[in-house]
């Protein structure tokens, strides 16, 4: 879409986001530099949803190339038409299309521990996860290494190397990260280690008891 003269808007990033709004976009163009030059412009961008009803944010000028706004608040999961504009000038771009979700949900995560060598493939449920490439799964401040979405209730997340305790957290759209009401943390353990192993032989046709003593082996060791 050109408008203004000079600007043209082609491409969005992230294009999906809640409900709440205030998601951080990026729109991808050119010009936004060179109609700003010489001008106090108001740089905007516009969302109309499905109903209609157009509501527009103020654009921050990142290079003639970028424009970054947040999203407003919608009352329903819908789907936006986006444009830019420049002072009272707006054009929605009919390709540029921006999906509201409703808020995630986290309810349970199994298993709950792991190695502080990470690799754990922890199963994630909830509601209202979106199929999306940029859905992400931090373990406190660590990004996991791979996500997948196996429905609208459940994700697998693999947790990264870590110490402690880390809270999960979980962005559909790579941005706004959601956590579970009340405890909903993940516990790293050190690598199990055997010392001994008593007897450590036995009869091949009768069962028996073994005793296996070392570290790391569960909650309480």
């Amino acid at each position: 879409a050109v408008f203004a003269g000079a600007i043209e808007a082609i491409e969005l990033r992230p294009s999906i986001g809640p409900l709440s709004g205030s998601t951080l976009v990026t729109l991808i163009g050119s010009g936004f530099t060179s109609v700003a030059a010489g001008q106090l412009s108001r740089f905007h961008c516009s969302f109309e949803n499905s109903v209609g009803i157009v509501t527009e944010s103020v654009a921050n000028v990142l290079s003639d190339s970028m424009l970054s706004c947040r999203t407003p608040a919608q009352d329903a999961a819908c789907s936006a038409k986006v444009g830019a504009g420049v002072d009272q000038i707006s054009v929605m771009a009919a390709q540029l299309q921006f999906q509201f979700y409703s808020e995630p949900f986290l309810a349970e995560m199994l298993p709950s521990i792991g190695t502080e060598l990470g690799g754990t493939v922890v199963t994630v449920n909830g509601g209202g996860f979106v199929a999306s490439h940029l859905c992400l799964c931090r373990f406190g401040a660590e990004q996991s290494p791979s996500v997948s979405i196996v429905s609208s209730t459940r994700l697998h997340c693999t947790s990264p190397p870590g110490l402690g305790m880390a809270q999960v957290t979980i962005a559909v759209n790579g941005q706004d990260f959601v956590s579970a009401v009340g405890d909903f943390d993940f516990a790293y353990r050190g690598v199990a280690q055997i010392s001994s192993v008593t007897p450590s032989s036995g009869p091949a046709a009768t069962q028996f008891l073994v005793t296996i003593k070392g570290r790391n082996f569960g909650p309480t060791d």
